[in-house]
């Protein structure tokens, strides 16, 4: 039930979406967040998060999730729209339900193209589902979908016009390739979303579940990062800023003692800073960035920071990240 009252079981749109998540579970099991060396994880949930979107669509073919909670003051029009195509990674938020929603797009794709239909979609699909597991990622999603439709070719289920028209969705996407860095040189900016869960020492720092670059021209000696709307302030949270030249922020995987959830620590990085304002610049310099100069492609990945929370006191935080290479005023 949402905070001003209306229950969300009631939305059929809904319901549909949480058997799918029963569906998932059965052929692909959980699909947790896990950690690796670029932080956290969240590609299994987002996925399952699209697929389940995927279902709900397939029984009421349209690409609004659960319009009849835009009665609430949380949506506009439905908890999702899936009618914008969505492509990876600049559309990555590093939550399961906003990330999910570029599986979800091409689930819709995929329905409304008559040379596809969702009796097609449902298809693959179901196909595709079944050949996942716990370590599943955007490029094996993808390609998974494009194996199923092969198959269905081979069988004689399916023709090769829809095949392609198949591949053709799927390679739009940029899942087949997506390696979780958004690229801020040619993606505007970034709305991001980070978990603080109110823990200290190795845990006080939650990493985001994507990375950033940008290059540096030969004519541009700083780099610019603004922050804009983060809500941590508000909320009890910081933000880690860690900077590396010409290579990923590494993060060590690791668990929660006692917990069992999934976590990364940064491990190998240049430079780290620390803001507590809701709108910021950070402002990155050969004298603040070791190594940072003309011609080189700065990285730099994010982190939620427990300043005053209590123990497992979780909390959603959201923020805008842009960047801009800037030539230094002598």
């Amino acid at each position: 039930v949402t905070d001003d009252g209306y229950n969300f079981a009631y939305d059929s749109d809904v319901v549909v979406h949480e058997f799918g998540h029963a569906i998932v579970r059965e052929l692909a099991g959980s699909l947790p967040a896990r950690a690796d060396h670029l932080g956290l994880d969240w590609t299994p949930g987002a996925l399952n998060e699209g697929v389940a979107d995927i279902f709900a669509m397939l029984m009421h073919p349209d690409g609004l999730l659960a319009e009849s909670m835009a009665r609430s003051s949380r949506w506009d029009v439905a908890i999702r729209d899936l009618h914008p195509d969505r492509v990876c990674p600049d559309d990555l938020a590093s939550q399961v339900h906003r990330s999910g929603r570029i599986w979800g797009s091409l689930g819709w794709n995929l329905i409304e193209d008559p040379a596809v239909g969702p009796e097609i979609t449902a298809e693959l699909v179901v196909s595709a589902l079944s050949t996942w597991d716990d370590r599943i990622d955007w490029p094996t999603a993808a390609q998974s979908l494009i194996d199923s439709s092969q198959q269905l070719l081979a069988d004689g289920w399916l023709n090769q016009e829809t095949h392609d028209a198949v591949v053709a969705h799927v390679e739009a996407t940029g899942t087949l390739d997506c390696a979780r860095i958004v690229d801020l040189e040619h993606t505007p900016q970034s709305e991001l979303t980070l978990l603080n869960i109110g823990l200290y020492a190795d845990y006080e720092r939650i990493p985001a579940g994507i990375q950033f670059k940008h290059a540096l021209p030969e004519d541009m000696d700083e780099l610019h990062v603004r922050v804009t709307d983060f809500t941590g302030p508000e909320k009890g949270t910081g933000l880690a800023v860690y900077v590396r030249i010409d290579a990923p922020i590494e993060h060590e995987p690791t668990r929660i003692d006692g917990l069992g959830l999934a976590h990364a620590i940064p491990s190998v990085y240049d430079a780290a800073f620390e803001l507590d304002e809701t709108d910021e610049v950070l402002v990155l310099t050969s004298e603040n960035v070791p190594g940072l100069r003309p011609g080189h492609t700065v990285h730099w990945s994010v982190a939620s920071i427990n300043r005053s929370r209590f123990p497992m006191d979780a909390v959603y935080l959201s923020l805008s990240i842009e960047a801009e290479a800037v030539k230094q005023a002598y």
